[in-house]
């Protein structure tokens, strides 16, 4: 069981891999939790074509970095919160959880705005190798 303190020093991809496990355990607000966790395995994808690049390393690539990673804790602060509050607590305060699982996707998708985190470079390529082979389905 991953616990918050155990999420301090996890970069954005182990946060990632973490929202997606703690999403399997969630109890109430499931849904919830596992569209969230489908939307981070998304981005995850993408980060770790980014990790392999020299990108990476760019200062104008690593502040809106950290700031996601920021964001990826909070998500796996809520999943966790599906998983430790009671049926009837989540309940009652079942439209605030909501609104912030709303909010913590917004803020990820924040960081995904290609003005701050250069991500269309390592998605071009890949659409380029669909249209190769084919794959007209795709699209």
């Amino acid at each position: 069981m991953a616990s918050i303190s155990q999420a301090s020093g996890v970069d954005a991809l182990g946060l990632a891999n973490m929202i997606i496990s703690a999403a399997r355990n969630a109890t109430t607000h499931r849904k919830n939790c596992e569209q969230l966790a489908e939307h981070v395995r998304l981005i995850s994808n993408l980060l770790e074509k980014l990790k392999s690049t020299d990108l990476i390393n760019l200062p104008a690539t690593q502040e809106p970095l950290e700031a996601m990673e920021e964001a990826l804790r909070e998500a796996f602060d809520l999943v966790e919160s599906c998983k430790d509050k009671s049926y009837l607590y989540m309940l009652a305060m079942g439209w605030s959880v909501v609104y912030q699982f709303r909010q913590v996707q917004a803020e990820i998708d924040r960081y995904l705005d290609t003005r701050r985190l250069p991500l269309i470079p390592l998605i071009v390529p890949l659409i380029l190798l669909f249209m190769n082979f084919g794959c007209k389905y795709f699209f």
